[in-house]
């Protein structure tokens, strides 16, 4: 740990998620307004001791909204790297570690999903079955699969041959054993970069998808949404934009920089 906090992008990061994780648990133990409680005679407020981030169009409280609206969006992120981890590991193992035929049919399927833009899958997929977040879930899910696959295929390739793994398959261990303990222990660490990456990726695509009216629905509080709803307001109230683009670039820009730091170090 010592050398990861030695590293400036990753202390970089680590001090941007600690402030997000600080805002969620915030909003978990008490939020200071209801999200959904409006109030016209008090909309478009100013920062104040009463609003410490101002009020919306309709008078909600913009920090409550921020506080359900980041947690939203990190719960999405956890379980698009979650089930993208579950899924595309198994697959990029299986074409690293056997035989060429196996490899090529994969590889020609990864290589086909990511030919396609990420976003424009995801829009597919939701304008066919509607927009929820499940929905979201699984279009970015099937956006970050190809990624993990990849990144496993290309680990496997090259330690399949190596002389551990001779020596491994010598004194009888099968291949299950092999590719799960021995092989994984020496690329989960390129697969946590990933991991962060992806999960950088998951909350900018699921703020797109809410700022194009295709993500969280309201009156549930999305960050994109929020900045989709404050741009018409923008000179009357620049704050109102600012404040969740902000926390957006933090949220994102937290898990890059923890990626590289921990890629670099």
């Amino acid at each position: 740990m010592k050398d990861y906090f030695r590293n400036k992008n990753f202390l970089s990061g680590f001090i941007f998620l600690s402030f997000i994780i600080f805002i969620i648990i915030w909003g978990i133990i008490k939020l200071p307004y209801e999200i959904n409680t409006i109030d016209i005679s008090n909309k478009l407020a100013d920062i104040s001791f009463k609003h410490l981030l101002g009020t919306d169009h309709l008078g909600r409280d913009i920090l409550s909204r921020i506080m359900v609206g980041t947690l939203l969006s990190v719960e999405i992120g956890f379980y698009v790297v979650l089930f993208g981890f579950i899924l595309g590991t198994p697959i990029g193992a299986l074409a690293g570690y056997y035989s060429k035929y196996v490899d090529e049919i994969i590889k020609k399927i990864i290589d086909t999903l990511m030919s396609f833009p990420g976003v424009l899958i995801a829009l597919m997929l939701i304008a066919v079955f509607g927009t929820s977040a499940k929905n979201i879930i699984i279009a970015l899910t099937i956006m970050s699969i190809p990624r993990f696959a990849r990144i496993a295929r290309g680990g496997y390739y090259s330690y399949r041959n190596s002389p551990f793994v001779l020596a491994t398959k010598a004194r009888g261990a099968s291949n299950f054993r092999i590719m799960v303990i021995h092989i994984f222990h020496h690329i989960y660490g390129e697969l946590i970069v990933t991991a962060s990456l992806t999960f950088a990726t998951a909350v900018l695509s699921e703020a797109g998808l809410s700022y194009l009216g295709l993500g969280i629905q309201p009156p549930n509080p999305s960050l994109g949404k929020m900045v989709s709803e404050a741009q018409s307001y923008i000179l009357q109230k620049p704050s109102y934009v600012i404040i969740p683009s902000i926390f957006i670039i933090i949220l994102v820009l937290g898990f890059n920089l923890l990626g590289d730091g921990i890629n670099k170090v």
